[in-house]
């Protein structure tokens, strides 16, 4: 047990819930109703709730492995990239289809691009 890596864990996901909500209430309501254009208010949204899904994953992580999985720190390490380019790619997906939608087709490709380095990352982790 590492209780480090459990309070880090810990701030992290108190962090993730502050920021989603302090953002919202100040930052992405005040975007919402400024003139930028629909690309821009997304990129913009759609980062900063990507912020709030990496201090998510990364506080879960720790917060597991600081209470101890039974698991090496190598394949603790390829769930974690997998679960951040997931979380981050699920962010981006909703956001842009519930609030953004005339923007989704021409932001695609960071989507795709995610999608085949996990490809990636999966089959390699087989070949060690």
């Amino acid at each position: 047990m590492n209780g480090f890596f459990i309070v880090s864990g810990i701030l992290a996901i108190v962090t993730c819930f502050a920021h989603a909500a302090w953002g919202e209430k100040r930052i992405i309501k005040d975007l919402r109703k400024s003139d930028a254009t629909s690309l821009t208010k997304a990129s913009f949204h759609v980062s900063w709730h990507q912020l709030t899904a990496f201090l998510f994953v990364t506080g879960s992580f720790l917060t597991l492995y600081g209470i101890g999985m039974p698991i090496t720190f190598f394949d603790f390490f390829i769930a974690y990239v997998l679960s951040v380019f997931l979380a981050q790619n699920i962010v981006f997906i909703a956001l842009n289809v519930r609030l953004y939608p005339e923007t989704f087709l021409s932001a695609l490709y960071p989507v795709i691009n995610v999608f085949i380095m996990v490809g990636f990352i999966v089959l390699g982790s087989f070949l060690l």
